[in-house]
C-alpha cells in the first residue's frame, strides 16, 4: 500500500501542530506496515498507545491555542476531536474483542486516512488565518 508522505502544502503554519500532524502520518504508515506484514495482532496495542498520546498531547494543544486565539468555530472543531477519540476506541474494541481481521484493520486505516485529508487538511485549514492574526 502506498505511504501518506509529508508536504509543505499540509502546513497550518505552527510548529509544534505541524509536528503532531506529522506524526499521525507516521501512526497511518505503521499501521500500513503492519497490515503488509501481517502483524497487526502485535501492532494494534501499541498504535491504540500512540493514537491515545496523540489525541490527549495534540487535541489539548491545539485546542487551547484556538481558545486564545479567539477561534469561532472552536466548538465544532472539539467536536470533531472527540469524534475521533470516539471512532478509535470503538475500532480498537473490534480489534481488541479478536475481531481483528484484515477487514477491521482496513477500517482502521480507512478512518485514519479519512481524519488526515477531511479534518486535518480541511478543518484544521479553517482556523489557519485566525492563527496568524492571533498567535503569529
Amino acid at each position: 500500500m502506498p505511504y501518506l508522505e509529508w508536504d509543505a502544502r499540509y502546513s497550518v503554519q505552527n510548529e509544534f501542530i505541524d509536528s503532531q500532524h506529522k506524526n499521525i502520518l507516521k501512526a497511518i504508515n505503521a499501521l500500513i506496515d503492519a497490515i503488509d506484514e501481517g502483524q497487526t495482532h502485535i501492532f494494534c496495542s501499541k498504535l491504540h498507545s500512540a493514537l491515545k498520546a496523540y489525541t490527549e498531547r495534540h487535541f489539548s494543544h491545539e485546542e487551547k491555542i484556538l481558545k486564545k486565539a479567539h477561534f469561532p468555530g472552536l466548538s465544532s472543531h472539539k467536536k470533531e476531536h472527540r469524534y475521533f477519540v470516539q471512532k478509535v476506541e470503538e475500532i480498537y474494541e473490534q480489534m481488541k474483542n479478536g475481531e481483528a481481521d484484515i477487514e477491521v484493520e482496513l477500517q482502521m486505516l480507512d478512518f485514519l486516512k479519512e481524519w488526515f485529508y477531511n479534518h486535518i487538511l480541511k478543518s484544521d485549514f479553517d482556523y489557519v488565518d485566525t492563527l496568524l492574526q492571533h498567535v503569529g
